[in-house]
């Protein structure tokens, strides 16, 4: 996995390990309008990217919802 820096730019120095995945599970609701579809799916990959530390999702869609805005 790779995150960015603390200016926002790529860092590719190196790629960061995982070593152990702790599976995770969510209820995603799938009769929604697509703004929230989308931010259900964000969470869940938050869930699973932030087992490393990585707080930045730079290749999903930016979110919609009300939510994120906040």
């Amino acid at each position: 996995m790779q995150t960015v820096d603390t200016f926002g730019h790529p860092y590719t120095d190196v790629s960061i390990p995982m070593h152990r995945f702790t599976p995770v599970e969510a209820t995603v609701e799938v009769g929604t309008d697509d703004k929230r579809f989308l931010h259900q799916v964000r969470i869940l990959v938050q869930d699973c990217v932030n087992q490393r530390g990585i707080t930045n999702l730079r290749i999903t869609a930016e979110c919609p919802c009300e939510e994120c805005e906040t």
